[in-house]
């Protein structure tokens, strides 16, 4: 009872057209809709006074062909980051569990040691006094970059771990950089390379760390505590690279789904609008 079905007149409306003209029009229609900031729902008059701007039959299916060609591009890379990711965390648990070793490194043992034998543990400090919009350094929130400073707090590769809220999601920081109070920076001991350390950390799930009942927390004593396979530091590097290909592989992909959502975009305008009208 919640949903209303629109029927177009096939003689009249392309029902792809018509499905994307309404897609592009989505911030507009939830102003129609009654109270409650949009929430309120849409009524049957309310639907029926929608007007629509419609070229001839056969141009609306020719613009749905080109709008749907995107939205097939757009798919199939979003499918293809998903693999990629998958690919991605099937790699991680085989390299860095050792259930996988590189050629030249089968009979070298790895060392079981804590965090704190691997990482300096320090906490961020409050952002308050050194934010600044032209700044050349990022500040670190737990949930990514928040702003940026003049100043940096730590000068060396570290990695970001959140100590209250979001700290289950470690972040590599390799420039300068400054972290607020509700995080802690993990800077790797001579021994540790900064990216393996990086990934290791991800790999662990540490919000089965979480000290708290409400807002999740992490103990600095806890980290420093939990233990870890290491191998040496080139064995390090290498899994590291590996896993960082993977990541690279990933980012050129996001930033392709993001081109063609905004070309997708900037279609639906001008298509949809009649700036720029197609030959059939």
């Amino acid at each position: 009872q919640s949903v209303a079905a629109i029927i177009p007149d096939k003689e009249i409306v392309d029902i792809e057209y018509l499905f994307f003209d309404l897609d592009r029009r989505y911030n507009e229609l939830r102003r129609l809709s009654t109270g409650d900031g949009g929430r309120g729902g849409l009524n049957i008059s309310l639907i029926q006074s929608i007007s629509l701007l419609l070229p001839p039959l056969p141009e609306q299916r020719k613009i749905a062909e080109i709008l749907g060609t995107w939205d097939e591009a757009i798919r199939l890379t979003a499918d293809l980051i998903a693999a990629k990711q998958q690919r991605k965390k099937g790699l991680m648990q085989r390299l860095l569990t050792g259930a996988v070793r590189f050629p030249g490194f089968e009979g070298r043992p790895w060392r079981r040691r804590t965090l704190q034998e691997l990482l300096q543990i320090d906490y961020g400090k409050s952002p308050n006094g050194v934010r600044d919009d032209e700044g050349i350094f990022p500040i670190y929130g737990t949930g990514g970059i928040v702003g940026s400073s003049n100043q940096a707090l730590c000068d060396k590769p570290a990695i970001i771990v959140g100590r209250k809220g979001t700290i289950n999601k470690p972040q590599l920081a390799v420039t300068p950089f400054w972290a607020i109070d509700t995080t802690y920076y993990c800077v790797p001991r001579s021994h540790v390379d900064v990216a393996w350390a990086y990934y290791t950390l991800n790999h662990m799930a540490l919000e089965k760390y979480n000290e708290a009942s409400g807002v999740p927390s992490l103990l600095r004593t806890t980290l420093y505590s939990i233990y870890v396979e290491v191998p040496e530091l080139y064995e390090q590097q290498k899994i590291a690279a590996v896993l960082r290909a993977c990541d690279d592989e990933i980012d050129l992909l996001q930033q392709k789904l993001a081109a063609l959502e905004q070309q997708k975009k900037g279609l639906m305008q001008r298509l949809l609008t009649g700036q720029v009208r197609v030959k059939v």
